[in-house]
């Protein structure tokens, strides 16, 4: 029995939060850590924010099989069309022309690609997020529709417990794809889910704005009050997690108001709409800039969104384009002759926060 309730539509809002989100991501990118506080402060919410924005849009299903195939379509496709793109046809040929490549070093990339997780870097550091996000979508989707309403909130601190324990005493233990990351995931997720509930109470956003505050000065004096979700480190026990959520909380409120400001707004929600093919695509231009000798940082982080966001635009022209790389179910069942196919194939957007390139 489904124990939880659909949310309401979502508004234009989300994407522009969306837009927020891998804007935060491209900067954490483009700063690094040797700019002191300035990635902290990033880290402190854009990863937990994807997260609890995917809770927040979760819709309960029944079937098991049908959300499995789904989120398979909108998610792992995606991953893997870009990932042969984007890592390994262009690192074979790298090889290849070096006179560098044979059944060793085949061996060794396909094993990095299918294990995925701490072992994508250089281009692909960002793609950890999706196979995660996809498997906290399963898990949490399965104990929503099967068990309990007590089951379901004992499994999310249970998970919560042992995520802390990850990341405080076993931060080296680690899971093909990331799995062991699913423990802190669930948490966010599930708050995403709950907070739609509750999200027009005004007294819950002046108090996320207040701790948003103390969040941000706890980073300010040098505390680790960040998360850096792909190599397990969530920062301070509760403290980073509440300081996550109320930084996201009132961003969303931000979000919100910018409905009103139709400007900034259109900008932060085209991103939004086409934030799974920046994720994707953002880190390799980075890279690509690198390689030509340019340095300059603004310079870089326009360009890596303009780039993205270009792919993202052709990416939408065709059928096979947007079933592949956008993960659009209605255009693979069109492509393939199924019968039930969408009128109309809209492309999928999906949220994507990344972590930083050169793991502690």
């Amino acid at each position: 029995m489904t124990i939880l309730q659909p949310p309401t539509a979502p508004k234009e809002w989300i994407d522009a939060l969306k837009g927020i989100g891998i804007v935060a991501v491209v900067l954490g990118h483009a700063f690094g850590w040797r700019d002191g506080s300035i990635l902290p402060l990033i880290y402190l919410f854009h990863m937990p924010l994807f997260f609890f924005l995917s809770g927040y849009l979760y819709k309960p299903s029944p079937d098991l099989w049908v959300f499995l195939r789904k989120k398979t379509f909108h998610l792992l496709v995606p991953y893997a069309a870009f990932l042969l793109l984007i890592v390994v046809i262009p690192d074979v040929f790298r090889a290849v022309a070096s006179h560098n490549f044979g059944i060793v070093e085949a061996k060794h990339m396909l094993k990095n690609v299918i294990y995925g997780g701490r072992r994508l870097e250089g281009a692909a550091t960002a793609f950890w997020f999706v196979p995660c996000l996809f498997l906290t979508q399963q898990i949490f989707n399965f104990l929503a529709v099967r068990g309990r309403r007590g089951g379901l909130i004992l499994t999310i601190l249970a998970a919560t417990v042992v995520s802390f324990v990850n990341s405080l005493f076993y931060q080296d233990a680690r899971l093909p794809l990331n799995a062991n990351v699913v423990l802190a995931a669930l948490p966010l997720f599930y708050l995403g889910y709950v907070f739609k509930r509750y999200e027009n109470r005004r007294w819950i956003t002046l108090t996320a704005f207040a701790v948003g505050i103390l969040a941000v000065a706890l980073v300010l004096a040098g505390l680790p009050n960040f998360y850096d979700m792909k190599v397990a480190d969530y920062g301070i026990p509760g403290v980073t997690m509440a300081s996550a959520i109320a930084v996201t909380i009132a961003l969303i409120a931000i979000a919100k108001q910018l409905e009103r400001v139709s400007v900034v707004s259109r900008g932060f929600v085209a991103l939004g709409q086409a934030s799974m093919v920046i994720m994707f695509v953002h880190q390799a231009v980075f890279l690509m800039r690198a390689e030509l000798g340019s340095n300059n940082r603004g310079y870089g982080i326009v360009l890596a969104i303009a780039v993205s966001y270009l792919v993202y635009l052709l990416a939408k022209r065709s059928r096979i384009s947007r079933a592949v790389l956008l993960g659009s179910e209605a255009d693979f069942k069109k492509l393939l002759g199924l019968r039930g196919a969408a009128a109309s194939a809209e492309p999928v957007t999906a949220v994507s926060p990344p972590t930083r390139t050169g793991s502690r």
